[in-house]
């Protein structure tokens, strides 16, 4: 073992203990789909047929389905396959996010920047679970550090895998392609240029390869009118607009990066702008590649603006802070408590709630994870009960075949709700599909609680109609 995973090994021990405990944790949020739908796909109609029947193309490369369901042929479908075939991606996200913090300053002080991302709400909420944008994060990590260091191999792989990961991921690719090209000034020379664009031939060939492919069999890119999530790339209206950029703004607030935020600008205000630093400079023109390619396609859409979109963006400004701050003429002292505060900070957020009626990110932070306890006692109660599931209306993420929430169980699963139909209703306060009045009439003696069970930060209950 190297001697810098040496110093890692406590981090990758933490690791692999929450892995593990979350390990039998059911795919959750949009891994239903990404992982279960996308996966079983593959699984069941060949590992190299990756246009995937329409009603589950989501317009990516399936190479994460892929990657699970060649994962499944050798081990058998399950959840822990999958839960642990996330550690390769975890591990290496520390290690290089490590080798980054040595780069620019030294091994010492690169500890404390691993600690900023373990202490971050949106990547600990993807890191339980069976996330590709952890995958999408490893893979621009590489590609970062290989752009650092100049090292083609790095770079080539890195971008293959942004490439094929998702549409965010061919994103943030051309974002590190455009940095990759203005670092250091490379673009002055011509030799220079084609030296650098060598390193994403790869990528960008296999991109546009599948791209093509998949519009000669789909005869669309990116996304189509009749899928299921096709209200959230709606175009918004100037309204919208207006909406989305206060979401988004609030998205940089969310979850205790205000903590983080506020001497974030002092730092930059105090030591940049003052005392230009070329690192510094480097960082925030990354940092802002990033921003102004992928948020205003965020913006532009209507269900977009999500906390696991900005994650990218999230990392390199957790880079950019800690080395303004390690770097600043504060005194020790006021470094520690600064690091301290925004550390907890972060931390905390994992247990921000907001009322019922302000729809939350909870894949994306640690808040969401007594869900699955009390998914499974509601569970037990309905069957003890001898509650037929069809009377039983639910939300989103959960709906639908229940093989694509965990591939070892066989079922239907519960169906979509409708309140004015339905007999029961599974409930979550996890749940972002209910409307102000519905949350009202269920509030209403037109429903009651037949049961519930609650562990802070969440609720599961099951309301039964009175009018039946």
């Amino acid at each position: 073992m190297s001697a810098l995973h040496k110093q890692l090994l406590p981090i990758y021990t933490i690791i692999l203990i929450v892995t593990v405990l979350c390990a039998k944790h059911i795919l959750f949020w949009d891994t239903y789909q990404l992982c279960g739908k996308q996966a079983w796909a593959l699984y069941d109609n060949g590992l190299l047929n990756w246009i995937l029947p329409q009603d589950i193309d989501s317009g990516h490369p399936p190479l994460f389905g892929f990657y699970h369901a060649s994962l499944w042929k050798i081990f058998g479908p399950n959840l822990v396959v999958s839960h642990m075939a996330m550690l390769p991606f975890l591990i290496g996200i520390v290690y290089y996010m490590f080798k980054i913090g040595i780069y620019f300053l030294n091994l010492r002080k690169a500890k404390f920047l691993v600690l900023l991302l373990l202490a971050d709400p949106v990547f600990m909420g993807q890191a339980v679970l069976v996330s590709p944008d952890i995958v999408l994060l490893f893979f621009m990590l590489l590609c970062f550090y290989g752009v650092l260091k100049d090292q083609k191999f790095t770079i080539t792989i890195g971008s293959l895998g942004l490439g094929l990961i998702s549409m965010r991921g061919m994103m943030v690719l051309l974002a590190i392609m455009i940095f990759d090209l203005l670092y250091n000034h490379k673009y002055r020379s011509w030799s220079k240029v084609k030296l650098v664009i060598s390193n994403y031939i790869p990528a960008l060939a296999t991109v546009f390869f599948f791209l093509a492919v998949h519009y000669m069999h789909t005869g669309w890119v990116g996304h189509h009118p009749d899928s299921s999530w096709a209200g959230s790339f709606e175009i918004v209206d100037a309204r919208g607009l207006v909406k989305n950029i206060a979401v988004l703004g609030w998205r940089f607030l969310d979850f205790g990066r205000l903590i983080l935020l506020l001497p974030l600008l002092y730092l930059g205000y105090r030591y940049t702008l003052k005392a230009p630093d070329k690192i510094v400079l480097h960082l925030i023109l990354f940092l802002l590649l990033l921003d102004l390619i992928i948020s205003p396609i965020l913006i532009a859409h209507k269900g977009l603006v999500l906390h696991r979109y900005l994650l990218p963006i999230f990392v390199i400004m957790h880079i950019l802070f800690w080395y303004l701050l390690m770097q600043s003429d504060l005194p020790h002292k006021v470094k520690k408590y600064t690091l301290m505060c925004v550390l907890a900070g972060l931390f905390l957020g994992n247990f921000w709630v907001y009322p019922k009626k302000i729809s939350q990110g909870w894949d994306s932070t640690l808040g969401h994870l007594p869900y699955y306890h009390l998914r499974d006692k509601m569970n037990a109660y309905i069957s003890e009960n001898n509650i037929a599931s069809e009377q039983i209306g639910t939300a989103f993420p959960n709906i639908g075949d229940l093989r694509n929430f965990d591939p070892a169980e066989q079922g239907q699963g519960l169906k979509e709700y409708n309140l004015e139909t339905d007999k029961y209703l599974f409930y979550s306060n996890i749940y972002n599909d209910f409307s102000d009045e519905e949350i009202d009439l269920l509030a209403s003696e037109k429903w009651s609680i037949e049961q519930e069970y609650h562990f802070y930060p969440v609720c599961v209950i099951l309301y039964k109609r009175t009018d039946q």
